[in-house]
């Protein structure tokens, strides 16, 4: 028989909690190593422990750094922002020129 699906919702006892982190952290963990290795990515991930001392958990592609993530997520979030707002200004020239087209035509 299968194991039955797990309710997604916060787990109040603490050390059923921490034991569940744990093991749902190595597992995260291992799936980013995997990733990396087995399709060439590079990827990095942050994970922050709840328990007040706020301890980090990371893991960094093998063939690049830190830095060079974030340099590149900067770039390419900044050069999104940047094409999402002229695509933001040619649908409201987009929206607007179909009425100002009519009235020049049905002025003329």
């Amino acid at each position: 028989m299968g194991r039955g699906r797990t309710e997604m919702k916060r787990i109040h006892n603490d050390v059923s909690r921490r034991a569940t982190f744990g093991k749902r952290r190595r597992g995260l963990l291992k799936k980013a190593r995997e990733l990396a290795v087995l399709c060439g990515v590079d990827l990095g991930l942050l994970v922050f422990d709840d328990d007040g001392a706020g301890k980090l958990f990371d893991y960094c592609s093998p063939n690049t750094s830190w830095s060079e993530l974030i340099e590149r997520y900067e770039s390419i979030t900044n050069h999104k922002f940047q094409f999402q707002g002229i695509n933001h200004v040619d649908d409201q020239v987009n929206k607007q020129t179909p009425p100002v087209m009519y009235n020049i035509h049905t002025h003329i």
